[in-house]
């Protein structure tokens, strides 16, 4: 797994939003099982980049899905960071993840620390 990129929301062409989202996108590998549609989703499915259906642009960008394209062809890419300061809250109901989330960023060259506090 490798965090490819992080976008400030705010400093892309979505459309404007209630809310102030800070963007993680991961390149990860299926090692198991399948892609299962959720109550968040409803469907799976794999696309190369020229057979995507219609992007919901709120959520994703055709840019930033080009980038994650790119860094999945050529892992050794670094990190892109698109952001200014951050301050960075997970809430997440497992705290073993949240801590393997947060280990995993701090390798990321030229991101910076994340300490851990309750």
């Amino acid at each position: 797994m490798k965090l490819a990129a992080l976008y400030d929301r705010n400093r892309h062409p979505h459309p404007p939003m209630l809310y102030h989202v800070y963007k993680l996108f991961f390149i990860c590998e299926m090692v198991g099982g399948k892609a299962t549609f959720s109550h968040e989703t409803d469907g799976v499915d794999f696309f190369g980049l020229d057979e995507l259906p219609e992007l919901s642009t709120a959520r994703v960008t055709g840019n930033q899905l080009a980038r994650l394209f790119e860094h999945h062809q050529q892992m050794e890419f670094p990190s892109r960071f698109f952001i200014k300061k951050i301050r960075i809250r997970l809430v997440l109901k497992n705290v073993q993840e949240s801590i393997k989330l947060i280990k995993l960023i701090n390798k990321v060259p030229g991101f910076p620390r994340i300490g851990i506090r309750n």
